[in-house]
């Protein structure tokens, strides 16, 4: 920089001098432009940089994180209120989510291994799953919407929700709730003249909704304003849970008149295509207990309830299509009844009786979402939401 300098200078001061002699000097004016060129391939040598005086300029920088705050609310679980701050550094989502298959390899699991008394209660099992942080839905949208009816069992078609109600000195019903109906207009709905409906899904490859009951599976189809009921399979049975995939129906019984303890799958038109019994070798006692269970095109994911230090918790148990164990997540503690719903997309959705739900995923990962309400029903809609009640006139719809 200082030869470019001088170099400057000296040019300056030549073309001074011819302007103040008035006299054409021929060498010193051939020798402008080759001094120039010199000039500029100096200067293009150099790159310019802008520098900043840091002491005047003073830098504001502003920092948003995206975990959720650790605030539980005092539900019926007694969850403790003490919270234990949590470094930032790894957030990327709105809510933690830790691999409870393998925490350890999770780069939060430390960090979240602090926190499990505030989680699951001062009776947490040190040998089951605690490392799940929960959220009480801040960054979720949530609302309730009214029924006509009390709720008892919930499935949706995707877009609208049909739901029992269960009477006991009338007869059972069934009602048609429009998401977007008016709050004064009443759902439509039917008397249900037949033994209590146990399970509800929507099978969505027939389009009809499916009941559960102890004397056999109905369909039903709501066509404006209009329920059209058959039953499908008639039997009786002792317990009767049902799950659907793309191509069959699955159906968990114990039938009253044999000790069959299993599995009974159905193709679209309810014909018996196989049967996976429970008392054949490689089917553990883990099947005991079922409350719930869903089926995707590669999994049977049941839920059951245990006791760990005198208190009922939730153990989701992963299977393969024989029922072959593959792995098993303990959460936390339940009441009453419990269910469990999956999008199809290896998301599962269980409900605790309590006012709180979790979202597992079969590599171990699990959510933790405090309620506004107790829910033990739960119903999955399409645009990733979900509406959970249990027995009132209202369900709380999240978008998760």
């Amino acid at each position: 920089m200082l030869k470019l300098d001088l170099d400057l200078h000296t040019l300056g001061i030549d073309i001074q001098s011819l302007a103040k002699e008035n006299v054409v000097q021929m060498t010193k004016m051939k020798n402008l432009p080759a001094q120039l060129k010199d000039i500029e391939q100096q200067v293009n040598m150099y790159q310019a940089t802008r520098t900043e005086n840091l002491v005047k300029i003073k830098p504001e920088f502003s920092m948003k994180f995206g975990c959720a705050p650790i605030i539980l609310k005092d539900t019926s679980q007694s969850l403790a209120t003490q919270t234990t701050p949590i470094s930032p550094t790894n957030s990327k989502e709105s809510v933690l989510k830790i691999n409870l298959l393998n925490p350890s390899q999770h780069p939060a699991a430390q960090q979240i291994s602090g926190i499990q008394s505030n989680v699951l209660g001062n009776n947490h099992d040190k040998n089951y799953h605690s490392n799940i942080l929960v959220d009480n839905h801040s960054n979720m949208q949530n609302y309730h919407l009214p029924t006509s009816y009390d709720i008892d069992r919930i499935a949706s078609d995707g877009q609208n929700i049909m739901y029992t109600s269960c009477c006991d000195e009338k007869s059972d019903l069934i009602a048609y709730c429009y998401m977007d109906k008016n709050i004064s207009t009443p759902d439509e709905y039917q008397n249900w003249v037949r033994s209590r409906i146990k399970d509800l899904i929507w099978w969505n490859s027939i389009g009809k909704f499916v009941c559960a009951t102890d004397d056999g599976i109905y369909t039903v189809i709501y066509d404006n304003k209009r329920f059209k009921i058959r039953c499908v399979i008639r039997e009786k049975w002792s317990f009767t849970r049902v799950a659907a995939n793309i191509m069959y129906l699955f159906m968990w019984i114990n039938p009253i008149k044999n000790d069959f303890n299993g599995i009974e799958v159905y193709s679209t038109k309810f014909e018996s295509v196989r049967t996976i019994d429970f008392k054949s070798g490689g089917i553990g006692s883990f099947v005991d207990n079922n409350a719930s269970f869903c089926v995707t095109e590669n999994l049977i994911v049941s839920i059951c309830t245990r006791m760990r230090n005198d208190r009922e918790i939730v153990q989701v148990v992963f299977c393969d299509m024989n029922m072959n164990k593959l792995n098993s997540i303990s959460l936390g503690g339940c009441s009453g009844d419990i269910e469990m719903r999956t999008d199809g997309k290896d998301q599962f959705f269980i409900t605790t009786g309590h006012r709180r739900f979790y979202i597992v995923c079969s590599n171990g990962m699990v959510q933790a979402i405090n309620l506004e309400k107790d829910g033990n029903c739960i119903a999955v809609l399409d645009n990733q939401r979900v509406a959970i009640s249990a027995h009132r006139n209202n369900m709380e719809i999240l978008t998760y």
